[in-house]
């Protein structure tokens, strides 16, 4: 498997020793996805029609757009410790990274509902960036280090990602429903650095796993043909057990995830907080 979720359940290289990182989603993608694909088997004949490309599209087939954009960022700082001058063991240290996308993804469904093959549209664009700073100690002057990498839409390599983007469309009698999951991918070259950074990305990254499900009145839909829903992160069942921000600021602060669960230390204490959400849409077409 490659791309997004990787991301997700890869150690980094390169990481300073008091980052750590562990996967949170990859397991309720996965059941999302299996839901999904069992809640609506397609016909064999709408499964034919469903890898249709946009241009022959049939009257009646459902336009789907996923559709939103997010961020968020994350820090920590380490005060020096050893005291001043040449007493001085490690210096002050501190780490930002933000992280900011957006993405729309388009999808056509049979009239009847089913899951979409390949996207007929799609745009995603974003960018990860960090900033690291140490402070004089020892003798060692401070230091300032940056680094940015591109997020983009994910290539056909990516398709055997759990979060390689597709919809899910679930009619009855009453009403709607649509599941939707997307992702934005890392760019396959090296973070770009100056200085001593490395790039750290934030501990829970919502650009590798979109995801939303909504409901409707089916009655909306056929009598004005478009129909609209938003979504939030934090109403994702793919992050329902997932803490999307924490901070911390004691002697017991653990700036790899940001809770206070180290042994009391000495000194001034360090500090961490991170913070991930994303807001968006999902629209429905009847095509005329």
């Amino acid at each position: 498997m490659t791309g997004g979720l990787n991301h997700l359940s890869n150690a980094l290289r390169g990481t300073p020793q008091h980052v750590t990182f562990v996967p949170l989603v990859a397991r309720n993608l996965l059941a999302f996805l299996v839901v999904a694909l069992i809640a609506a088997p397609l016909s064999s004949a709408a499964a034919s029609r469903n890898g249709r490309p946009w241009g022959t599209a049939s009257r009646g087939d459902l336009l789907v757009t996923f559709s939103g954009g997010g961020g968020g960022a994350y820090r920590f700082h380490e005060p020096p410790t050893g005291g001043l001058g040449l007493a001085c063991r490690t210096p002050d240290t501190g780490y930002v990274e933000t992280d900011s996308y957006s993405w729309s993804f388009s999808f056509i469904v049979p009239a009847g509902g089913g899951v979409s093959a390949v996207p007929v549209s799609q745009s995603a664009s974003g960018l990860l960036g960090a900033t690291e700073r140490t402070g004089t100690c020892a003798g060692t002057p401070a230091t300032t280090g940056i680094c940015t990498q591109p997020l983009h839409v994910p290539s056909p390599t990516n398709a055997a990602d759990l979060a390689y983007p597709a919809v899910n469309v679930v009619a009855s009698a009453h009403l709607v429903t649509v599941g939707a999951l997307a992702e934005l991918v890392r760019g396959s070259a090296a973070p770009s650095c100056t200085g001593i950074a490395t790039l750290v990305p934030n501990r829970v990254q919502g650009y590798g796993g979109l995801q939303a499900t909504v409901s409707f009145p089916r009655g909306r839909l056929t009598s004005t043909g478009d129909a609209r829903a938003s979504v939030t992160m934090a109403g994702a069942g793919l992050y329902s057990d997932v803490a999307l921000s924490a901070t911390c600021n004691s002697a017991t602060c653990d700036t790899t995830n940001c809770q206070q669960d180290l042994s009391a230390g000495t000194g001034q204490p360090p500090s961490c907080t991170y913070a991930e959400n994303y807001t968006g849409t999902i629209e429905v077409r009847i095509l005329r």
